[in-house]
């Protein structure tokens, strides 16, 4: 078992899925990443948390940590010990809890990446992955960084090849994939942004990539 961080939540534009969001954990390192792709409903409350920002509606997940907390019960760590893939992509977890007699006991259970992840978030505990985990993980070369291995990603699924001399514009802070989704996030709950992604997926990207690119992006689309 190693110990992951989770370093943000992006959108990933893959066409035609419900799992719109990619939440990304780093080693140690900070130069090997795992990708987990989850849902809007599993996103909100990660990026509410990790950035500080207050929901207007609770989640379930939200509801449930409160209820942890008002039993006294202390969830010490997830242990991810393998994945299924069919029929769905779930996680076999260990869910590690400390007791009111300070004893510990075990949980096997079945839970969706996202799930799994907001839990260790909203918890703050330590999220543990197996060797089988191994086979996920990108190395990331010393110039790159979660950000622009996946502002790259959707540059080449989208089919722009960019000239010699061409630089991607990244912001003063240089994660504006990151902050493009906490910004959405936030207007959508006080009612400024659509309630179903879907709705302004295409808007939203074709304004990333302009922001990244520029307005005449679409010159460099090869295919």
């Amino acid at each position: 078992m190693f110990e992951v961080n989770i370093e943000g939540v992006r959108r990933n534009f893959m066409i035609s899925s419900a799992f719109m969001y990619t939440a990304t954990l780093v080693d140690d390192t900070k130069k090997r990443m795992v990708l987990f792709f989850i849902e809007r409903h599993e996103a909100i409350p990660i990026v509410a948390k990790l950035h500080g920002f207050p929901l207007m509606r609770p989640h379930t997940i939200n509801v449930f940590n409160d209820t942890m907390k008002f039993n006294n019960l202390k969830l010490m760590g997830i242990q991810a010990e393998d994945f299924l893939t069919s029929p769905k992509f779930l996680l076999d977890v260990r869910l590690v809890w400390k007791n009111t007699n300070g004893t510990e006991d075990i949980q096997q259970i079945q839970m969706s990446p996202g799930d799994t992840v907001g839990l260790a978030v909203l918890t703050e505990c330590k999220l543990l992955l197996s060797s089988k985990f191994e086979p996920m993980f990108i190395t990331l070369e010393d110039d790159m960084t979660p950000e622009l291995y996946q502002i790259h990603d959707l540059i080449r699924r989208e089919g722009i090849v960019l000239p010699e001399g061409k630089k991607i514009r990244l912001g003063a802070n240089k994660t504006p994939m990151l902050n493009f989704l906490i910004k959405e996030f936030k207007a959508s709950q006080f009612g400024k942004a659509p309630v179903f992604p879907e709705e302004n997926q295409s808007q939203i990207k074709k304004e990333y990539l302009e922001f990244l690119i520029g307005s005449d992006y679409m010159q460099y689309k090869k295919y």
